[in-house]
């Protein structure tokens, strides 16, 4: 599956930015390797306690994105209603 990041790294491959091209490739790599779990949004950065009957944990710890610091970081538990 061709991501958005790779049809602009071959454009830009192919000179389809003009004088901009090599520049724009450069960036889009730089993005595409930082991208971390292939997602720019939130992710599960640790879990607390046992998993459950459904196999989930007591609570997970996400952050916001990579890179952000600790202050970031929210826990959120499981309840049962």
């Amino acid at each position: 599956m061709k991501t958005h990041l790779l049809e602009i790294i071959e454009r830009a491959a192919a000179g389809a930015y003009g004088e901009d091209s090599y520049m724009i490739g450069k960036l889009a790599g730089l993005f595409g390797a930082a991208k971390f779990e292939k997602s720019w949004g939130p992710f599960i950065c640790g879990a607390n306690g046992e998993p459950g009957t459904d196999g989930l944990h007591e609570s997970y710890l996400i952050c916001p994105c990579y890179g952000a610091d600790v202050g970031s970081t929210a826990t959120y538990r499981r309840v049962e209603l």
